[in-house]
């Protein structure tokens, strides 16, 4: 939204959110103030909040993240009230018998627990008054704040084409086999954009290409050196987890987890990539452990588990550091480049499939009402625009549309879903167009049925 805001005095008064040209500026600042309001509506699950604040903390449920550790035994919390409460757990507010219990056995800290927004209560009654809080929401919204959300998708400015692009690699070890299927001791894999472009596991210690115009990336000396720096980082975890156990005096018999994530994100201008992030981070357990503060250059932690490695080493490594923020705001900048050039070659050689665009309806929540989804799918690039109208009318968030904005898909293309709810009885024609840079357009009128409640789509 800030970025966008900067667009204000360009001429042609255009949102760089949603495209929509206005008649002025100050009909342009009114137009993003719908954008305001939709900004503070959860993705996820479609619930509202009356502050940005407030809806980044409910986002913390969805995507699992846990910023505030407990600093006695390091349990991670996605709101810091939470932690607040948990840490009188440790005081002597109870017998010290139960605190050194506790200490010793994370799964007894709290009797009961909400599994929908981890809030802890120490009586069962007040967790049932709380969870009466989540029933108009219907179990299908509890399921979905559960979900663990990791998705990166492409985003852009649609004032001036900057767009933001995402590498990263992600490592994870385990202190033993586990017993699920499909998972290994170790793993590791790098994604573009959320999708996966290469990966390695111990039972097949190869590093392989994912995407096909990684294939063709490199020469067999690219994936055979890769191959080799990861059996040896697949050492240095497996060594390293052990010490981390030892230090935590854990047992030997339970399954315990260390993850290392690292990359960066950088905007694609008419000049390159231009570095906006970087990222390089360590969990231990699921649990935030250590993490390289790139606009200070220095190594920060809430676990108190991890001062050692970060005050004894790392701290005083320089040369580590600056390899580190080397590394993030150029090297991986310059891989991010040339791999999204070699993915963009490709997809250009291949005959992609026309892009599809799909009106239909769902069930609303209210008797006489159903939700018109319009849903464009298999597009590439993600510049385009999803337009409804009603009557010939543009709608807007005004109209009460609903936007999942644009997402990946597996093969490389994107998709959109615009959904708006309409009675029933409506006798108005609806249009559902996908403005693309390169096709003409796409439409797909939706026109209301015999007078029976029956509807039917045609393009």
């Amino acid at each position: 939204m800030k970025h966008v805001e900067k667009h204000l005095k360009d001429a042609g008064c255009r949102c760089g959110l949603c495209g929509q040209r206005l008649d002025s500026t100050q009909a342009l600042k009114v137009h993003l103030q719908t954008h305001r309001r939709s900004s503070r509506t959860c993705d996820v699950c479609g619930k509202t909040f009356p502050s940005i604040r407030a809806q980044e903390t409910h986002l913390r449920l969805h995507t699992g993240e846990k910023p505030f550790s407990c600093p006695v035994c390091g349990k991670g919390f996605n709101q810091k009230g939470n932690m607040v409460t948990h840490v009188r757990v440790h005081k002597a507010e109870k017998p010290p018998s139960q605190n050194l219990r506790h200490a010793t056995d994370d799964d007894q800290q709290v009797a009961f627990s909400c599994e929908v927004g981890s809030k802890e209560f120490s009586k069962s009654a007040d967790l049932k008054r709380h969870s009466e809080t989540h029933a108009s929401d219907g179990p299908s919204a509890a399921r979905s704040r559960r979900l663990k959300v990791s998705l990166a998708a492409t985003h852009w400015c649609k004032v001036c084409g900057s767009e933001t692009h995402s590498l990263t690699y992600i490592y994870t070890a385990y202190s033993k086999e586990p017993s699920t299927p499909g998972l290994h001791k170790f793993t590791a894999m790098g994604l573009l954009d959320g999708r996966i472009i290469d990966y390695f596991d111990n039972d097949h210690p190869l590093k392989v290409p994912k995407q096909k115009w990684m294939e063709e990336q490199e020469d067999k000396d690219y994936w055979k050196k890769g191959s080799d720096t990861l059996k040896k980082m697949m050492d240095w975890f497996n060594i390293n987890i052990g010490i981390l156990m030892d230090r935590m005096r854990q047992n030997q018999s339970d399954l315990h987890t260390l993850q290392w994530l690292h990359g960066c994100e950088a905007k694609k201008e008419a000049g390159g990539m231009v570095f906006t992030r970087g990222l390089d981070m360590y969990n231990y357990d699921g649990k935030s452990f250590l993490e390289f503060d790139d606009a200070h250059g220095v190594w920060s932690t809430a676990n108190t588990a991890a001062e050692p490695t970060k005050r004894k080493k790392w701290d005083g490594v320089l040369a580590l550091k600056d390899y580190t923020k080397g590394y993030l705001e150029n090297e991986c900048c310059q891989w991010m480049e040339k791999f999204l050039q070699k993915e963009q070659e490709e997809l250009q050689k291949s005959s992609l499939p026309d892009p599809e665009v799909f009106l239909f309806t769902t069930s609303s929540s209210v008797n006489d009402r159903v939700n018109l989804n319009c849903l464009a799918t298999g597009f590439y690039p993600t510049d385009v625009d999803l337009q409804m109208t009603r009557d010939g009318q543009l709608l807007t968030q005004l109209n009460g549309l609903r936007s999942s904005k644009v997402r990946p898909n597996h093969d490389n293309t994107y998709q959109r879903r615009d959904t708006v709810e309409i009675l029933t009885s409506d006798t108005s024609e609806f249009r559902c167009e996908l403005l693309h840079p390169i096709l003409e357009k796409n439409i797909l009128p939706w026109h209301v049925g015999d007078g029976e409640g029956e509807w039917n789509s045609r393009r």
